[in-house]
């Protein structure tokens, strides 16, 4: 039986890139829901290829969403593309990831009455080839964006 004081089976490295831990009797399991990884340690990633001249939309605020966040990973060859378009089912507010000529990731945002908001990052190059990630989250007030 189980007595207080008893350690679980979860470790902290069990689980990778942020998933979490769920303890059951003498085993555990990780739950990668919420992260853009599978498999039993949530170690591989789940890959997708979108062909030149295509577009990857999410319908923001969609009555069957649970999160407002996303996690991508990025390796392209490739600058001068619109990499996210985000528009809401029931406003005009919107929201752009593009990759400019220069390979960096910019940002514009539209709240759908008077708000327009356009931001770049210099720091990270997007058209080298090399695995970036990207974490966003657009909540009622605020919206933040992670890039490393």
């Amino acid at each position: 039986g189980i007595e207080l004081g008893e350690k679980g089976t979860c470790k902290l490295d069990d689980c990778l890139n942020h998933g979490q831990c769920i303890e059951f009797y003498d085993s555990h399991k990780c739950n990668c829901n919420n992260t853009p990884f599978v498999g039993q340690r949530c170690n591989q990633d789940v890959g997708i290829f979108v062909p030149k001249d295509s577009e990857l939309m999410i319908p923001w605020q969609h009555p069957a969403q649970i999160s407002s966040c996303f996690r991508i990973a990025v390796q392209s060859f490739s600058s001068n593309y619109s990499l996210i378009r985000a528009k809401a089912l029931f406003a005009d507010c919107q929201f752009n990831l593009t990759i400019n000529q220069e390979g960096y990731l910019e940002l514009s945002v539209f709240d759908g009455f008077f708000f327009h908001y356009k931001a770049a990052d210099t720091i990270h190059k997007f058209d080298d080839n090399e695995l970036t990630d990207v974490n966003f989250c657009a909540e009622n007030n605020e919206f933040t964006l992670q890039v490393g």
